[in-house]
């Protein structure tokens, strides 16, 4: 799972390896695209989601949450208040209600925004 702001420029990929865990820095208001290396390839049974929680919340933090289609390849979560977050993979879904598997800090600078949409899943 790599995180990358809006602008997508090489220097500003974050949490694609084991070594990169510095996250990212966004705007308020502005989303934070995620990116897989691979096609998720989910079954009924083992759905991947992943949400945009603050970093101290506990891992079974599900508010928010977005399910994941199969065959993915990018979504994208919006920002509206500055803080500390992380964005968090998880699988296993329905059968278990969550399962921590990937996590990247998020830092949100800037002030409070109102935003439309909760989350943006571009189509294929």
């Amino acid at each position: 799972m790599c995180i990358r702001d809006r602008h997508e420029g090489p220097s500003r990929v974050r949490g694609c390896g084991p070594s990169d865990r510095h996250g990212v820095t966004v705007l308020t208001g502005d989303v934070v695209r995620v990116t897989f290396d691979k096609p998720l390839e989910g079954k009924a049974t083992n759905q991947f989601w992943i949400v945009l929680v603050p970093s101290d919340a506990p891992e079974s933090a599900t508010q928010g949450r977005v399910i994941l289609p199969r065959n993915i390849t990018s979504a994208e979560l919006p920002t509206s208040a500055p803080g500390d977050y992380e964005v968090r993979l998880h699988g296993r879904y329905p059968e278990k209600d969550y399962a921590l598997l990937s996590r990247v800090p998020v830092k949100v600078e800037g002030w409070p925004v109102k935003t439309g949409a909760s989350v943006v899943v571009p189509s294929r």
